[in-house]
């Protein structure tokens, strides 16, 4: 046998002779031509240069590839008398027997270990073979390539799709998903053509009214705005920018780790110590930010509405969030599909986004994909704006009730809910692993207590931050100042001295040496919502001085707009850019990981302009056109 056993149970793709096949392709039929092809090439010594195109499989693991498809254009370049080559994709995953996971397959790669199982521990690589060989004949031969090893090739993976023989483009199945995203994409072009068009027709009836909501002209006027109004709380599109570009680079970190590339030799000095457990906090604490500001933007859009009317609310918040998540689900289906018609189909990455939409979109397009299945969601990334959602919801409910109290029952509803909601943010995080003391296994691990789903994709852990802000909306509106001294300076240092104290808090957060005990966890990211909302009060009522003069710089305030936008679609790009890579990284340094984030940005920005041009605010415009008109 040309294999043997690495000492961590994964074989190892060793340098021999290619006469040595002989015996592993004894499996095949000898009058098969498939057979009487291979013998040729080894007889004559060219198998040698397909066996070069192969994937390195022992590289694959040891360096912690997850996908290394060999060397798709050499490989369609060998010929030899009249055997024409083919390159294979090869899925494969741990034998059902297998007792191993990537956390011992890896020891070299502490802290990027985690079990593929979410992943349905599915794995990359290729094969250069004769065109005579048929899907038989390669499952044959995998067979007997992974016969001493933990490995097996998968079954349900179609593999007549996957063997190439030109460089020509494959084969596109256009099932259900693909024909009703090819559709979605379709009208909305044909939207954007007409309502860009019809912005110079004076005629205003509903109808071009509709197709003007689509306009590129004036949607693009609208992200140029940079007028404001007394009532506006600038600060907020400062703290919103700095929260998203901030969310960026945590990203393109996780990118790294959920398709690790590498060994990381560099890396491990970032990660060392479970900062995994800090990536994973430090992403919670500015995800409160961004529901703690949505709260406040809610609650003000409540108090401010002359004829607030609860059906109106609900349509705009399903056509500002789940259209735009539905428009992304389509747009998952095109990228993908596009991806196959380049030289190396990226199907592993393909069956994660698009099974999963096919089975789950529904939860997505009723904002349950928190509650239903949560490990599989179509887009992972939406759970964001169905949180958002549920959450708006609740505030609308409770802004009417509160509308009926007095200011005392009031205070004692909102009381009552913090106070609700602080209890089970506490009971949650403190009864589950969480993601204060995450590690990657546990993180990614579906059959395990899955850190994710239980205490970052869910509502009750951010209900406390969407409620301050809509509490912090009527403390603006309705307290000018607050008064707890009848001495004016008094007051004033105490609200100076409060805001400089959560400036410093926010500031130190990122320096807190993790993993700390979790309780204590529990009380810095109470601690960070309570800054952000005191923060938000001192800057908009003057007393934020040159921060707030910083935070309130016209410049954030396009940023700020396309904040949605951005956090939905620069995910599943850098997701993209990251399984496209055609070499792996040997080393990822702390350069790469700069480095990676402009290359990140500069890719992710114009699709995500283009989108909140095209869908983002046209679907806002569609949304306040048709409840006016309600």
């Amino acid at each position: 046998m040309i294999f043997m056993k690495f000492p961590f149970l994964v074989f190892i793709f060793t340098k021999v002779e290619s006469h040595k096949f002989s015996e592993t392709f004894k499996i095949l039929n000898e009058s098969e031509e498939c057979y009487k092809n291979l013998q040729q090439l080894i007889k004559f010594n060219k198998f040698d240069k397909m066996i070069e195109t192969w994937s390195n499989f022992s590289k694959d693991f040891t360096h912690g590839n997850s996908y290394d498809f060999g060397d798709f254009d050499k490989c369609l370049s060998l010929t030899f008398a009249n055997i024409q080559p083919q390159h294979c994709l090869i899925q494969y995953e741990y034998k059902p027997t297998s007792k191993h996971s990537i956390v011992s397959v890896l020891p070299k790669v502490l802290y990027l270990n985690y079990d593929w199982k979410n992943m349905d521990r599915k794995f990359g690589g290729a094969i250069c073979i004769p065109q005579s060989c048929t899907v038989e004949n390669v499952r044959q031969i995998m067979k007997e390539v992974f016969n001493e090893t933990d490995f097996v090739q998968t079954e349900d993976y179609d593999q007549k799709n996957y063997c190439q023989k030109t460089r020509n483009v494959y084969r596109i199945e256009l099932d259900t998903l693909r024909v009703v995203s090819i559709i979605c994409l379709s009208s909305v072009a044909f939207l954007v053509a007409i309502g860009t068009i019809l912005t110079f027709f004076k005629q205003t009836s509903f109808t071009i009214k509709i197709f003007q909501c689509f306009s590129v002209i004036e949607n693009f006027k609208t992200l140029l705005d940079f007028s404001t109004t007394n009532s506006t709380i600038k600060c907020i599109n400062g703290i919103k920018a700095i929260c998203l570009v901030l969310v960026f680079f945590i990203h393109s970190i996780i990118m790294e780790l959920i398709f690790p590339f590498s060994d990381g030799k560099e890396f491990q000095n970032i990660l060392q110590d479970n900062k995994i457990a800090f990536i994973y906090a430090k992403l919670s604490f500015i995800m409160d930010s961004f529901f703690i500001v949505s709260g406040v933007l809610v609650g003000r859009t409540l108090l401010y509405s002359k004829n607030f009317t609860f059906w109106k609310f609900l349509i705009q918040r399903y056509m500002r969030l789940t259209l735009l998540t539905l428009f992304l689900i389509c747009l998952a289906a095109f990228n993908y599909t596009i991806l196959k018609l380049f030289s190396k189909p990226f199907i592993y990455a393909e069956h994660t986004v698009i099974d999963n939409c096919k089975n789950y979109w529904w939860t997505t397009a009723l904002n349950i994909q928190t509650f239903i299945n949560p490990k599989n969601m179509c887009i992972s990334h939406a759970w964001y704006a169905s949180i958002l959602f549920q959450l708006s919801i609740s505030a609308a409910i409770v802004h009417l009730i509160l509308k009926k109290l007095t200011k005392f029952k009031k205070i004692f509803c909102y009381g009552f809910i913090m106070i609700s909601a602080l209890v089970l943010r506490i009971f949650i995080f403190a009864t589950r692993e969480s993601i204060y003391d995450a590690k990657i296994d546990k993180v990614f691990d579906i059959n395990s207590n899955d850190i994710l789903a239980d205490t970052y994709f869910t509502n009750t852990t951010k209900i406390i931050s969407l409620f301050s802000g809509v509490f912090l909306a009527h403390l603006i509106d309705r307290y000018d100042k607050i008064s707890f001294f009848k001495n004016e300076k008094l007051n004033k240092i105490i609200i100076k001295s409060a805001f400089y104290s959560s400036v410093i808090l926010i500031l130190l957060c990122p320096f807190v040496s993790w993993p700390v005990p979790k309780y204590l966890a529990i009380i810095i990211g109470l601690l960070w919502i309570v800054a952000t909302n005191i923060v938000i009060y001192a800057c908009h009522k003057n007393y934020g001085g040159i921060i707030n003069d910083f935070l309130s710089l016209k410049i954030w305030i396009p940023i700020s707009k396309m904040a949605l936008s951005i956090y939905l679609v620069s995910f599943p790009y850098q997701g993209i850019l990251t399984i496209t890579r055609k070499k792996p990284y040997e080393t990822i340094t702390r350069d790469d990981v700069i480095f990676g984030l402009f290359y990140d940005i500069w890719c992710a920005l114009p699709p995500t302009l283009m989108i909140y041009i095209t869908i983002e605010c046209s679907i806002t415009n569609l949304a306040n056109l048709i409840t006016k008109r309600a």
